[in-house]
């Protein structure tokens, strides 16, 4: 639900009288998922590198019809192994692709999302380095595509690699929330000066918004 819905709801409800504000109806939240994994291992080269795992985990959201909104809040922490006196830098975070009959053949929905990194290029590193742990929260909108974004809400391709026109998109974004979808998460990233990266934790809860 849009922070506009929500503000004009509870102004609502503040407005009309007490027996009239006790029938108005309030969306639930409802728990679908919850997971913890880790200890994925991928060894890089000294060089620079781009890496992703095999599958780290899987869920699926049921059909839901009634609600807005389908939430992610996830994490992680890593230790990483240095290689010394080379250039170093690092980042990691989730591949989500999205699996679903709602999807057109040859199309591909997805998001990625960047949870931790040493963003400055330093040469000194030795030993382990172990990341502090992270939370992101996604949200997976009805009718996001209509709104004013700066990131797409997905990103939703067609057969040749491109991103699809918005209102294609839309369509296809609501038809995952009615009829359901399967989310498969990799771990991705880079990888330069890195000798062995360990995915200590990794962690995903998935919720929905309902009218009950």
């Amino acid at each position: 639900m849009s922070s506009k819905k929500l503000f004009c709801l509870f102004s609502l409800i503040f407005i009309l009288p007490l027996g009239v504000a006790a029938e108005v109806k309030l969306p639930t939240l409802e728990h679908i998922y919850w997971k913890m994994g880790g200890w994925f291992n991928d060894t890089t080269p000294s060089g620079s590198g781009n890496f992703e795992s095999p599958l780290f985990m899987s869920f699926n959201v049921p059909p839901s019809k009634k609600s807005e909104c389908v939430f992610f809040e996830f994490g992680s922490q890593s230790l990483i192994q240095w290689i010394p006196n080379v250039a170093q830098s690092f980042w990691s975070g989730y591949r989500f692709k999205f699996k679903s009959a709602a999807i057109p053949a040859g199309f591909t929905v997805e998001t990625m999302t960047s949870l931790e990194w040493v963003s400055d290029q330093g040469f000194m590193r030795q030993g382990q380095f172990r990341t502090n742990k992270t939370t992101y929260k996604l949200a997976i909108v009805r009718d996001a595509f209509l709104e004013s974004y700066v990131y797409r809400p997905l990103q939703i391709k067609d057969a040749n690699g491109s991103y699809v026109p918005d209102d294609i998109a839309n369509g296809i974004l609501n038809d995952l929330l009615d009829s359901g979808f399967e989310v498969e998460m990799t771990v991705v990233g880079y990888a330069q000066g890195v000798q062995n990266f360990i995915l200590i934790s990794g962690w995903i809860d998935v919720t929905r918004t309902g009218d009950k």
